[in-house]
């Protein structure tokens, strides 16, 4: 299709006799995009201009997790004409859903924007509970190293 966004945006609304098209819409949308990339730099812009239909689509829809793990894909897809694209879409601001977004999203802002920026996210709890489950190994090292062998016999008997 030469407009791919309008058909993305006309599948979303499309549900006949029950049947919801959301789900169909997002997998084709998914598709155009991978082709769009794979093609040249000529059709990056195509492709981010898809990119951003179907993020919209997605809050729009409250399927957080569908554009979110499609560009965590994305942002790890091998080869040199996806590695462009991925720039091109962190630069364009492209990145994850966030929880303020949609309130189903498992993603903070904070993550988004370490995303956006290429770099490792660890939250601020799970950093707390890593360093307490350290500390509490090294603790438990340090006793078992400061019990002698008599304590060691002691225990056996």
């Amino acid at each position: 299709s030469v407009h791919p966004e309008r058909d993305f945006e006309r599948w979303l609304l499309h549900k006949s006799g029950g049947h919801d098209a959301v789900g169909e819409a997002m997998r084709q949308m998914r598709g155009v995009i991978e082709r769009l990339a794979d093609e040249g730099e000529d059709f990056h812009g195509k492709a981010l201009s898809c990119l951003g239909a179907l993020r919209k689509g997605c809050v729009q829809e409250a399927e957080a997790a569908v554009y979110n793990a499609f560009a965590r894909a994305l942002s790890r897809a091998p080869g040199q004409l996806r590695s462009r694209f991925w720039a091109r879409a962190r630069e364009s601001g492209l990145g994850l859903i966030t929880d303020s977004e949609v309130p189903t999203s498992t993603v903070t802002s904070e993550e988004a924007s370490a995303f956006l920026r290429g770099e490792a996210y660890w939250p601020s709890s799970a950093t707390a509970s890593s360093a307490k489950a350290a500390h509490a190994s090294t603790a438990a090292v340090a006793a078992a190293a400061a019990l002698t062998e008599q304590d060691l016999e002691a225990m056996m008997d």
